[in-house]
């Protein structure tokens, strides 16, 4: 009996299966697709679950000591930059005085101009009142920081994807977090500073 050659790339070519075809193939892109997603969405949304729940315990106290959240939200520095925002620092309420209930005309320089100024450009849209486009500006700047944070805990010498998110949930549930559901500054300063570190961390001068 004359023994058989075996070409090895006939064999190979014999044997050779589709990618398309391999198992779980056609899955793989709508899988990845997903995960994307998820990744996308992940620190907006878990900023946005866990100052949510702050709010809620905010609400019931509040209910519990008959006061207004609006207003509670609203409050101390809150009506400043409402007042600049409404007015321009010219033009603050004369009834607003500083912790010492003094007034002066340099005190409403103590408050930067940069929230203020972006609660005046939202507050020119149709149908929204200063106090609406105060929340909304403080809304939009604190989810701006979560994916300052996520990127620059994913960025950082050891970091990862996990470590952003954690940096995300333990902002977004810091002890003085309510401020940035509240109108003042902190949420928009946050944001220009995570992103303000991620370009130092990736050696990106312009964003």
């Amino acid at each position: 009996m004359t023994p058989t050659t075996l070409d090895p790339v006939s064999t190979l070519e014999a044997v050779r299966v589709d990618p398309e075809d391999a198992p779980g193939a056609r899955g793989r892109p709508a899988e990845w697709a997903r995960h994307r997603v998820v990744a996308v969405l992940a620190p907006g949304v878990l900023f946005l679950a866990v100052r949510e729940l702050g709010l809620l315990v905010l609400q019931l106290m509040a209910a519990r000591w008959d006061k207004d959240v609006t207003r509670a939200l609203t409050s101390w520095d809150g009506q400043w930059f409402l007042g600049i925002a409404e007015g321009g620092y010219a033009n603050v309420p004369p009834w607003l005085v500083d912790a010492f209930g003094r007034r002066t005309a340099e005190t409403p320089l103590a408050f930067f101009p940069g929230y203020p100024t972006l609660v005046r450009w939202a507050d020119g849209l149709p149908g929204v009142p200063t106090v609406g486009a105060a929340f909304a500006v403080s809304l939009v700047s604190g989810v701006a920081c979560a994916y300052g944070l996520a990127r620059l805990g994913s960025r950082v010498s050891g970091g990862s994807p996990r470590a952003g998110l954690v940096l995300v949930v333990l902002f977004a549930a810091s002890p003085m977090a309510v401020v940035l559901s509240m109108t003042y500054s902190e949420a928009t300063f946050c944001a220009l500073a995570a992103w303000s570190l991620v370009g130092v961390v990736e050696r990106r001068w312009v964003l």
